[in-house]
């Protein structure tokens, strides 16, 4: 489970739900790929 090795508290599921919920809706995303390019 997330507990036992790290986990990070929730917010992967938090960012991977806005990220689906933006295309789905067709909103603009929070992140740019700069960003993700850093978070890499």
């Amino acid at each position: 489970t997330a507990k036992k090795v790290g986990g990070h508290g929730g917010m992967d599921y938090i960012m991977d739900y806005r990220l689906i919920y933006c295309l789905r809706n067709g909103l603009p995303l929070d992140m740019d790929v700069y960003d993700l390019a850093e978070w890499l």
